[in-house]
């Protein structure tokens, strides 16, 4: 009954494993790969819609942590719903999860595209493509080895956001923040 034990406390993520995941998340989805983006509808007050977007997905965090802290479901997420707000909005967030799932390969070609500026005239394609794969394949030998390279990417991730801070703070350029060039005409 303990090897059983052991293999069960095995394949649960600990709380350090899903915060990580969740930090992952957020800077390797919200920060390396949208900021482009952001900066294009926003201009140089992208820093602000950050902000407000932090705010709200935490606002919006809290109830799901409060849920998934004190009722542990079977279905996760969908079980979760379906039990709080119906068949209907399981069967919403069913949708707006495969659109999440399917918006896995932008995340691996992202990384293709920050690799090609280390080695240029790499297939970004392929490259996208091995990874998305090798992810896939990491997740079938179970969710604990994907959680741990999950950590180490992790602080990856947070050294490069402090690198990134480090350098870049000495090249505010002084009229930053200019009401005209802060926050872009409508």
């Amino acid at each position: 009954m303990s090897q059983q034990t052991t293999a069960e406390t095995n394949q649960k993520l600990s709380r350090a494993d899903l915060f990580s995941m969740a930090i992952g998340q957020i800077i390797g989805v919200g920060i390396m790969t949208m900021t482009g983006i952001a900066i294009g509808f926003t201009g140089r007050s992208v820093n602000l819609a950050y902000l407000l977007a932090g705010v709200l997905t935490i606002l919006s965090a809290i109830p799901q942590i409060y849920i998934g802290g004190t009722a542990n479901f079977p279905g996760g997420q969908y079980s979760q719903i379906a039990v709080l707000s119906g068949q209907r909005l399981a069967g919403v967030y069913t949708f707006v999860n495969l659109a999440m799932t399917l918006a896995l390969s932008m995340y691996t070609l992202s990384f293709a595209d920050y690799f090609m500026s280390l080695v240029p005239g790499v297939n970004v394609k392929l490259l996208g493509f091995v990874v998305l794969t090798a992810l896939f394949a990491l997740h079938l030998v179970g969710v604990k080895q994907a959680a741990r390279l999950q950590n180490v990417l992790c602080v990856v991730l947070a050294v490069a956001i402090g690198a990134y801070v480090t350098f870049g703070v000495t090249h505010i350029q002084p009229d930053y923040f200019a009401p005209d060039q802060f926050i872009p005409a409508v």
